[in-house]
């Protein structure tokens, strides 16, 4: 056999392959043409049956869809962050419900925003360091979309909320220079650290038409230290506690008391006993998380609700008995309440999920026969 022929063979259909292989186009990634509507125009679904899209010709984001926009660990684990540089402006359309903490932060481009009438909550910092919310802070201080404040980091002074306002978002006026601040009585809703780690705060009006307020709230003001130095429980507008941290290991709940805010005795290492009042209605979110101490609880019968997670790891909760009004026990209310050996719930008739998870010594649970 000619051994000369088979390598010129041989080269001749590598080189076809090798011609073949060169001839295929550039591989293109698909992911990046994902859901186009045009050459210029990128999207897709996110969330629960969310969309979005981004023209980069115009340089506008639109999100549309039906709820709230899912919040994401890091912002660049937004579908459309890659874009962040190029995005100009932003539309929220009519159905979308929320706009979740650090969405459009450090959007270094982001000049326009247009948010729908539907979106009532606003994450911390949704829209921090955008040339939108530096020139709407230039224009007022206290900056509001929709009745609702969703920054007021750079007020100073005497701080008057205008009337009409229905909420106070997330984390709005953490850390602004304001020394008082005049809440009117439109406001139902102050959210999670709205007024946190306000060092000059030290005199703030809340009216009775303020049915919520969130965790740590008034963290680290000097209005908080002055009304704790003054009473172990702090009450605020219309019958709500909002701190009980330092309330010592045994404590009866005043009569004016109707919600027990989120997280109000969160980590009460000393709280052994608490007397529940008649005319409370709601034990908030984490209201007595890590009250470790705490052996047992019997609530009042004017009480309604149980939040989530409201009594987790209070390790040494041996027995707990609902009154007869209990409806309602939030998602894992009791997670790793060690020791809990009975629950008497009476009349509940809404349970979330993993209630009792963790409960290694619960033994007996029980309604009412009715």
């Amino acid at each position: 056999m000619n051994i000369k022929k088979i390598l010129s063979a041989g080269l001749a259909a590598v080189s076809a392959m090798t011609l073949a292989v060169t001839s295929v186009p550039q591989q293109v990634n698909l992911n990046d043409y994902a859901y186009t509507v045009s050459a210029a125009e990128l999207g897709g679904s996110f969330g629960n049956e969310l969309e979005w899209s981004f023209d980069r010709d115009s340089g506008i984001l639109r999100i549309s869809g039906q709820g709230d926009m899912p919040g994401y660990q890091w912002v660049d684990d937004t579908p459309w962050y890659k874009y962040s540089d190029r995005i100009t402006s932003l539309v929220i359309e009519e159905g979308i419900t929320s706009i979740p903490k650090d969405a459009f932060s450090e959007y270094e481009y982001l000049e326009n925003v247009s948010i729908a009438s539907t979106v009532t909550k606003f994450g911390r910092d949704a829209f921090n360091s955008t040339p939108w919310l530096e020139k709407k802070q230039k224009e007022n201080p206290i900056v509001t979309v929709n009745n609702i404040v969703i920054d007021g980091y750079k007020c100073k002074g005497d701080v008057t909320i205008p009337s009409g306002v229905t909420a106070i978002a997330d984390n709005a006026f953490g850390g602004c220079k304001a020394s008082s601040v005049t809440i009117p009585d439109t406001v139902t809703y102050i959210a999670d650290y709205a007024f946190d780690s306000c060092h000059s705060l030290e005199k703030i009006s809340i009216p009775d038409s303020v049915t919520y307020i969130g965790e740590y709230a008034f963290d680290e003001t000097p209005w908080l230290e002055n009304v704790k130095y003054k009473s172990r429980l702090v009450i605020v507008g219309d019958g709500i506690l909002i701190d009980g941290k330092e309330c010592g290991s045994k404590v009866t709940l005043p009569d004016n008391v109707k919600r027990i805010a989120t997280a109000a005795f969160r980590n009460n290492e000393e709280l052994r006993n608490i007397t529940f009042n008649e005319g409370l209605v709601d034990i908030g979110d984490r209201a007595f998380e890590g009250c470790e101490s705490l052996s047992s609880v019997t609530l009042s019968d004017s009480v309604e609700t149980i939040g989530n997670n409201a009594f987790e790891m209070c390790f040494k909760l041996d027995t707990f008995t609902a009154g007869e009004g209990l409806k309602t026990i939030g998602n894992k209310a009791f997670v790793e309440c060690m020791d809990l050996r009975k629950a008497d719930l009476k009349n509940v008739s809404s349970i979330g999920s993993e209630v009792f998870q963790g409960c290694m010594e619960l033994a007996f649970i029980s309604f009412s026969d009715s």
